[in-house]
């Protein structure tokens, strides 16, 4: 690494810092006044409200980079060759034989690690902050009811639903499981005063327990129910652990997916998303698929950005830099709406696949940053 390749990254680091820094600073500045009531309510209870501050934003954080680091590598690029320029420091290297892609070698380098660095904050940080990020600042403790988005498990053929949700013991108020057939003494209704929802375990498999089940109303005198040798809906009368008056019902359809509805892909690694996939208790819409396609091609995409802007803003003279900046930011619209409108039809079905959805942008926008490559070579 030469001397001025070093000048280059810490231009670079600084500017992406600043920009962040600031975006960040104002982000935490917007939300918080928006939720101060809230957060003072928890910091009167916690005793502390730096510490609500911090166990609040921490996931979020996290979720903020992941949702503009490709953007602000982008503005940090433009700024680190616009000053560049403005200083005649890309002149004096062009005059001494140095390349326009030698410059700028270092830059996409660190595009690269950034990009890399939001694949690992994706998959590890925002998965291990899951359950912060889906609660609000409402509900921070866990303890108020949320609503339900009833769900069928395919596999048993049984739409788990209730009343009301709480977070904080993965608790159903009043369910109401309804069977779409008869499920051995088992009719079509399963109705407790509250449901918990319980891990798989060596002794038994993930599923919930309801509590003092009023319907059906006879529960001590059914057996266990089965479906294709597999115990779905298991009774007090021959399972020891259970107590008069509660059943359980085995099922693979987790507590957060009744409570998230349709965003709880979102904070989920993509590891997970693919077991997901795999579970055949739910039936999962296209936009999961979706989702798993965006996330492999997001740090070609945001490679491929970098490159489709860089030519724009080493093509103008310094009289032209707006203009330059003008076009990248153009470029940048045209880029994103094509990128969100590709997956929009992906999410709902229409003209594309899920996969042709993700990956779409990139045979649109390969072959036109290839075809405005020709300025690194000058």
């Amino acid at each position: 690494m030469t001397i001025f390749d070093r000048y280059v990254l810490r231009l670079f680091s600084k500017i992406m810092l600043v920009c962040f820094g600031s975006l960040l600073g104002l982000y935490l500045l917007i939300d918080a006044v928006g939720k101060l009531d809230d957060l003072l309510d928890l910091s009167d209870s916690s005793g502390n409200l730096w510490t609500v501050l911090v166990d609040f934003y921490a996931g979020r954080i996290f979720l903020f980079f992941d949702q503009v680091s490709a953007l602000l590598a982008l503005i940090a690029i433009i700024f680190t060759v616009t000053w560049l320029e403005k200083n005649n420091e890309l002149t004096a290297t062009q005059a001494l034989g140095i390349s326009r892609w030698r410059i700028v070698k270092p830059l996409v380098i660190a595009a690269c690690l950034i990009s890399l660095l939001s694949v690992v904050n994706r998959e590890l940080m925002i998965p291990a902050y899951r359950s912060q990020l889906s609660r609000t600042a409402q509900d921070w403790d866990g303890t108020k009811p949320r609503p339900i988005w009833p769900r069928h498990d395919a596999r048993t053929d049984i739409l788990i639903g209730g009343k009301f949700a709480y977070a904080k013991d993965q608790q159903i108020s009043l369910p109401n499981f309804r069977l779409h057939a008869p499920i051995g003494q088992f009719q079509y209704r399963l109705v407790a005063k509250r449901a918990h929802y319980l891990q798989h375990s060596p002794q038994r498999p993930a599923g919930y327990l309801l509590k003092e089940v009023s319907d059906p109303d006879n529960l001590a005198d059914l057996d266990t129910g089965y479906l294709q040798d597999r115990a779905v809906i298991w009774s007090p009368k021959d399972t020891d652990w259970l107590q008069q008056g509660d059943c359980f019902v085995a099922s693979n359809v987790h507590f957060d997916q009744l409570t998230a509805g349709n965003a709880w892909h979102q904070y989920t690694s993509s590891a997970q998303l693919v077991r997901e996939l795999r579970n055949d208790s739910i039936q999962h819409g296209t936009n999961v698929r979706v989702t798993i396609h965006r996330r492999l091609v997001k740090p070609v995409l945001d490679i491929t950005l970098i490159f489709l802007a860089l030519p724009l803003i080493l093509r103008r003279r310094k009289k032209n830099l707006w203009m330059a900046a003008g076009s990248c930011f153009l470029m940048v619209m045209i880029f994103y709406l094509l990128v969100l409108t590709c997956h929009a039809f992906g999410n709902h079905g229409f003209l594309l696949s899920p996969s042709l959805a993700a990956w779409f942008p990139l045979f649109v926008f390969i072959p036109t940053a290839y075809s405005l490559s020709g300025v690194f070579r000058s």
